[in-house]
């Protein structure tokens, strides 16, 4: 042949990158199909941490103290993402594991503890309220700033209490009747009845429904055991709300505390004399008192081995519920000193209680203490 057809010679002279060009846009076109198919409708951190939009969204969820719930986090990434800790933004929720390894393409679990019942002051009343929670994974060599899934859903309540915790204070007073502290439950469905349990042997509790034509409202009776021992108690109740259908809702605690006191008391309970110089005597009154207003008699008092450097004078008595008493206290040595004061007190009903005092001073040297 003389020469080359015209037809052959266009084809051979047709440039590589032009054929190329439409395969390349193909795999661009195919590899952002397949990521925007496995961001789509997730939740994305750029170390390419991916938690689906549906997980984080709880919905609505009964109110308890324990809410679980399943977090799923894949790794879209290429390299294993090794998250070195799981934070949260507040102690209301617990994750499990605390750190793990994904490699590129797995899906891994986290096993979320939430506790929904916390309130503000707005919030003590209502039936509903929305919540969230933030979850924050801290990547190894992540060169971004921690970002967080944040957990989002709706709480619904059974039952409110006012107060939400009880403080009997120091109200209740050993081998005396106790009195009754009432808290206001309101019901937000229809119940039967509330079942109430806890440690008996430390409080006394009883259910009931004041009002007839207002059967959404019930008061707790709580009430301290006068056979305590002297001293602060504390204690948590259960209380279970058990729907008119039948339902069993998620039961609510309630936190008791309390301080039993001895029927007699010594006023103070503790005496800081301060610093003085060795050698100086002080004197104090300490006055015993029943809070009940029964008579006492006092038949011994122990100063312990204070030997003649602390002595006890009885006052004239003006009252069979109270006495008073001189306290003479001579400074012996330096430094600081605790001495300890036992009263053995007869109740006419012949009981017998100690009243402690306790008397805090410091020795100084005579010559610095006047400079």
């Amino acid at each position: 042949m003389s020469g080359t057809s015209p037809i052959h010679a266009r084809m051979t002279k047709v440039p590589v990158g032009k054929l190329l060009a439409p395969t390349i846009l193909g795999l661009s076109c195919a590899t952002a199909y397949w990521l925007g198919g496995l961001t789509k409708n997730a939740n994305t951190l750029d170390e390419g941490l991916v938690v689906a939009q549906t997980a984080l969204d709880l919905g609505d969820v009964w109110e308890s103290s324990r809410c679980s719930h399943t977090l799923p986090i894949t790794n879209a990434s290429s390299k294993p993402i090794e998250i070195m800790h799981l934070a949260s933004s507040c102690n209301c929720l617990s994750i499990v594991p605390q750190s793990l390894v994904l490699e590129p393409g797995q899906t891994s679990k986290l096993d979320l503890t939430l506790d929904l019942t916390p309130r503000t002051a707005q919030e003590a009343s209502q039936s509903r309220r929305v919540f969230a929670v933030d979850v924050i994974p801290y990547v190894r060599d992540s060169v971004v700033r921690p970002a967080a899934w944040t957990i989002r859903g709706r709480v619904r309540s059974a039952i409110t209490l006012t107060p939400r915790a009880l403080d009997l204070g120091d109200s209740l007073v050993r081998g005396r009747p106790p009195v009754p502290h009432v808290l206001d439950v309101t019901a937000h469905v229809a119940l039967a009845q509330l079942v109430v349990t806890g440690e008996r042997s430390l409080v006394d509790i009883a259910v009931s429904r004041p009002l007839k034509r207002a059967p959404h409202r019930f008061q707790l009776h709580v009430t301290g055991r006068p056979s305590l021992a002297a001293g602060p108690f504390e204690t948590n109740l259960s209380i279970k709300p058990l729907g008119a259908d039948g339902k069993t809702y998620p039961p609510l605690t309630l936190a008791v505390r309390g301080r039993v006191r001895e029927d007699v008391e010594t006023v103070p309970p503790l005496l800081l004399i301060g610093a003085r110089p060795v050698g100086d005597t002080v004197r104090e009154t300490i006055t015993l008192t029943s809070c009940s207003g029964r008579s006492f008699d006092v038949e011994a008092v122990d100063s312990g081995p204070s030997g003649p450097d602390l002595a006890v004078q009885p006052l004239h008595r003006d009252s069979p519920a109270q006495a008073r008493f001189w306290i003479h206290l001579r400074v012996a040595k330096e430094r600081h000193q605790v001495k300890t004061l036992r009263f053995l007190v007869r109740l006419r009903d012949r009981n017998l209680i100690v009243a402690l005092v306790k008397i805090c001073y410091f020795g100084t040297c005579p010559n610095r203490s006047r400079e």
